[in-house]
């Protein structure tokens, strides 16, 4: 018992440590505001800008056309489309010219005369109602002159109809001619649409269209590049600007519409004959200008916490949570105004709990997208 009490007596004692939780080890990158400029991103779809139905505008048979009038095919501005037969109207030609002739040989009598009756009236041989009445004789075969000259050219003008040019370079979506078809005025003999210039009608948010520049008379509209996809994930750029604001909107997704021109003149693809031309119907992704942000910080999507705010590690190591104003939004990238104070440095590593002031352990990572989006995305 004696032993048993000493040992009870003088047996260690243990004293409870205090529990001090390490402080939490963050990923910190180091960002600087900066202008950024921005793009309006869309999809359209290619239409043309001019589009005429080529009518004949004489009856005949046709006797020749363009070997490049068949579907896809490409016409220069003035080449002959078809030549309907002119005939009968080189006979009229010749008719009315003979008509012409004979009223100027008429009319130059008929002067003579007037000039020989002016002479005896002022000699008081003949009386002045004689002299009238040749007078009118002039003005009659004149005014008949006249007529035949206009009959003349008419049927020169329509002689010239015989043969149909292009009106402009173009681009053949259909036609229905053959060589020795009977056309008439009225009948769909083709379908052209302009090379030189296409159209992309593209549809973009409401909201996004304060950050696009419509054309005035002092200003073109923004420029815009548009891509057009060429398989295997390649795609072929092209440059254009917006032309016009459409006065509609987008029946589905009650978008803004706009134009969007791409010059394209031909003498591109004789000169680079792998270039893939613009095709009426491409589903085409077009990147608007919408111009420069002053003084922003680009981050990434996913460092943008709930409520628009991001987590900041100040030169004490310890968190703030600042509320932001986002700028601009494109892909994975956000734009928000500068929060940031120069000692300061953004969180991009998740946290399970975020209190402000509580104690940080930050490891600054370079700004390697792989690394930065392997931070944001790892588990606390």
């Amino acid at each position: 018992m004696a032993i048993t009490a000493l040992l009870l007596f003088n047996a260690p004692t243990t004293l409870p440590e205090s529990k001090v939780r390490p402080p939490r080890k963050v990923s910190i990158i180091k960002v600087q505001s900066s202008d950024h400029r921005i793009s309006v991103r869309a999809h359209g779809t290619v239409i043309p800008v001019r589009t005429v139905d080529i009518e004949p505008q004489v009856t005949g048979p046709i006797i020749s056309h363009h070997p490049s009038l068949v579907p896809g095919g490409v016409l220069e501005e003035g080449e002959s489309l078809f030549v309907i037969d002119g005939t009968l109207t080189q006979l009229e030609l010749q008719e009315a010219s003979a008509s012409v002739n004979r009223a100027k040989a008429m009319l130059a009598e008929s002067k003579r005369k007037q000039r020989q009756a002016q002479q005896l009236a002022n000699e008081r041989v003949i009386a002045d109602t004689e002299l009238a009445a040749i007078e009118s004789l002039v003005q009659i075969q004149t005014a008949e002159l006249q007529r035949l000259n206009a009959g003349r050219d008419r049927i020169r003008e329509l002689l010239d109809r015989h043969v149909v040019h292009a009106p402009f370079n173009a681009l053949v979506l259909m036609e229905s001619v053959e060589i020795g078809q009977q056309v008439d005025p009225g009948f769909v003999a083709a379908t052209l649409v302009g090379t030189d210039a296409y159209w992309v009608q593209a549809s973009i948010p409401v909201g996004q269209l304060r950050w696009i520049k419509l054309p005035n008379p002092d200003q073109t509209g923004s420029s815009v590049e548009v891509f057009m996809d060429k398989g295997s994930g390649n795609s072929e750029k092209r440059q254009g600007h917006v032309v016009q604001l459409l006065g509609n909107m987008e029946e589905q997704g009650r978008m803004a519409r706009l134009l969007i021109e791409i010059k394209e003149p031909r003498k591109k693809h004789k000169d680079d004959p792998s270039r893939i031309p613009l095709l009426i119907g491409s589903y085409v992704r077009v990147q608007i200008d919408a111009g420069i942000l002053q003084d922003v910080i680009a981050i990434d999507r996913n460092t943008l916490r709930e409520g628009n705010q991001v987590w900041v590690v100040d030169n004490e190591n310890r968190l703030q949570i600042r509320d932001v104003v986002v700028r601009w939004k494109m892909n994975e990238t956000v734009y928000i105004d500068n929060t940031l104070n120069p000692d300061e440095s953004l969180i991009i590593s998740p946290l399970r709990v975020a209190l402000p002031g509580m104690h940080l352990n930050p490891v600054t990572i370079t700004m390697d997208a792989s690394s930065v989006r392997s931070s944001i995305t790892r588990k606390p």
